[in-house]
């Protein structure tokens, strides 16, 4: 079998295979997001929740992909025993939890920088209901990592993208319920947050005191460039911030916003880091040519099917929420198609530069090129969707 003939292979198997992992990462988006369209008068009233939201998202994904990761390295390398009382198991939630805290903090400060509003209100909510997040996303990998590996799986391959589409649906309900609760309590949201920096600082005592060094300092290296990343998702909520009234008028775009870039981060990381393996095993070089440029067709396919998964679930729900939308199907169509059409050149371009970067400089394409990629998309497709809505509606409904 010729090079060309195996390149295309490939090219069709990864058709059939983001064919399903998109349809399974819009079903996981759609639940996150149908608490945005529920609630959209409440961030309306208070639009540091949308600010926030997609930063906080991608930090829990981050933070606890990292922590499977080290298990699994740990499991394999036999530095860590396959049962939940071992001591570096237990000891990672010390260092887990003061890094959600000390890179959350970071977020939270950025965003009320860019968009104002009540620092320590912002504080008092936002940090518990990432702490929240934890107490069900810390177990659920330590006890999923050991229970796979005894069973003889691979726990990092089978596990990260659940992680990722758990931190996704669970953190925009906690941190809008946690809002709703709290946001008219004052003395125990004040109750709440001392106790959670009492805690963290007492954590962080302990982490010291065992002499965890080694492990913040391999952690700290590995946030460097997901604070980067970060930067960019807080970009992208402040921009959805500033764009509040349209998202709240029409609350498809509300709904579709963030799966959107979800769908198309996905679908670049993937490309990309296949890109990369092709690179190394010759099946291409570093030179442009025709195999590069015949992945666009294949995007073009899966970018126009994520714009059909997007309108029918996103109208559908818009209308459930609505009691009937806004949007006539034709503008959400659209909305949807043109978007997608538009950012899929922009996504292919990415895809080679971040491939031979990754080649040449060396960069780690799962921690390094897909948390970067992803990161710039959710700022690039924020503002692609956001300017052809905001085009296609003034045109059609003036």
């Amino acid at each position: 079998m010729s090079n060309d003939e195996r390149y295309a292979m490939v090219s069709k198997k990864l058709l059939k295979q983001q064919f399903i992992s998109l349809t399974i990462n819009a079903l996981g988006g759609f639940a996150s997001s149908i608490f945005l369209g529920m609630y959209r008068f409440f961030i309306r009233e208070n639009p540091w929740i949308l600010a926030i939201n997609p930063p906080l998202k991608d930090l829990n994904g981050n933070i606890y992909s990292s922590l499977l990761s080290r298990l699994n390295s740990g499991l394999y390398l036999g530095s860590i025993k396959p049962r939940l009382r071992d001591k570096v198991v237990i000891s990672n939630i010390l260092v887990v939890l003061s890094t959600l805290v000390m890179t959350s903090t970071i977020i939270l400060f950025i965003t009320w920088f860019l968009i104002g509003g009540d620092l320590l209100l912002i504080f008092e909510v936002a940090l518990p209901a990432m702490i929240f997040v934890s107490i069900i996303l810390y177990p659920f990998t330590s006890y999923s990592s050991i229970y796979l590996y005894r069973h003889g799986f691979e726990p990092e391959s089978l596990m990260l993208p659940v992680i990722f589409l758990l931190a996704d649906i669970i953190t925009t309900p906690t941190l809008i319920g946690y809002s709703l609760l709290v946001l008219f309590n004052s003395i125990i949201r004040h109750i709440v947050f001392v106790i959670i920096l009492l805690v963290t600082v007492f954590l962080a005592y302990i982490s010291y005191m065992y002499k965890l060094r080694e492990t913040f300092r391999t952690i700290g290296e590995s946030q460097l460039v997901l604070i980067f990343c970060l930067f960019l998702d807080v970009g992208a909520g402040a921009f959805l911030a500033r764009n509040i009234d349209l998202l709240v008028s029409y609350p498809f775009i509300i709904l579709t916003v963030s799966v959107f870039n979800g769908l198309m981060g996905s679908l670049t990381s993937i490309y990309a880091i296949r890109q990369n393996v092709l690179y190394h095993i010759g099946l291409t070089s570093l030179k442009p040519d025709k195999k590069k440029l015949s992945y666009l067709p294949y995007m073009y396919v899966l970018s126009i099917y994520t714009s059909f998964l997007i309108l029918m679930i996103g109208y559908a729900l818009a209308y459930i929420i609505t009691g009937g939308s806004v949007l006539s199907i034709g503008i959400a169509i659209l909305i949807s198609l043109v978007s997608s059409i538009v950012i899929t050149p922009i996504l292919w371009l990415l895809i080679q530069i971040f491939a031979y970067l990754s080649f040449k400089i060396g960069f780690d394409p799962d921690n390094v090129m897909s948390p970067i990629l992803t990161s710039m998309i959710d700022i690039i497709g924020t503002i692609i969707y956001i300017l052809t809505a905001n085009l296609i509606i003034s045109i059609l409904m003036a």
